[in-house]
């Protein structure tokens, strides 16, 4: 079985895309693993930035790599901050406190809301293959849960009945928008087993 490089220096990424890839890989690499820099993100959307990642990843490790770009869209901010998410705060507490403030000053408390991500596969002899998942909800007013990370305790799914943070983690795995392109790009692989034997 291959390795596979997520081009990440989280940890917590890398163990989250471990559990949804499963047991087709061998090893599971991040960019610290490996000491590799993480390129700058300079693209306006999430599919360049996927793509940014995981070609330099594939360049400097020269194996199958795989990186996401993630955000969250909401309505009452003009579906932003989308792929600015990460950097609308310097931490997770901050984004949140931003977020429902502006929200609250803007009348829109309790927007409709998304989660958004793609994923990029980068092969160093067979290119590259992106995939987009995507989750619906809304966002409270009130932080509720604690498992996950982001803004998962603010963005509710009322299929569910609870936020992204009260999931219990095999229910996440099954239907969040890094689940639903995880599973694509599984799919996918299993369907081009050239990129799992080189």
């Amino acid at each position: 079985m291959p390795r596979i490089l997520i081009a990440t220096g989280n940890r917590g990424k890398l163990e989250e895309f471990s559990c949804l890839l499963g047991d087709v890989f061998s090893s599971y690499l991040c960019l610290r693993d490996l000491n590799l820099p993480g390129p700058e993100e300079t693209a306006p959307d999430y599919l360049g930035n996927a793509l940014i990642k995981a070609r330099s990843a594939c360049d400097r490790a020269s194996c199958l790599c795989l990186a996401d770009d993630s955000g969250l869209e909401v309505e009452g901010m003009g579906w932003g901050p989308g792929p600015l998410s990460d950097r609308y705060g310097p931490d997770a507490p901050s984004r949140i406190k931003k977020l429902l403030g502006e929200l609250a000053d803007r009348g829109r408390s309790g927007s409709i809301a998304r989660f958004v991500c793609v994923i990029a596969l980068a092969h160093p002899a067979f290119g590259e293959k992106t995939f987009e998942g995507r989750i619906e909800g809304r966002i409270t007013e009130t932080l509720k849960g604690t498992r996950g990370f982001g803004y998962d305790p603010v963005f509710f799914i009322p299929a569910e009945g609870m936020t992204m943070a009260e999931l219990p983690t095999g229910r996440k795995n099954q239907i969040s928008h890094r689940a639903q392109a995880a599973h694509q790009a599984l799919t996918w692989l299993h369907a081009h087993p050239d990129w799992l034997n080189t």
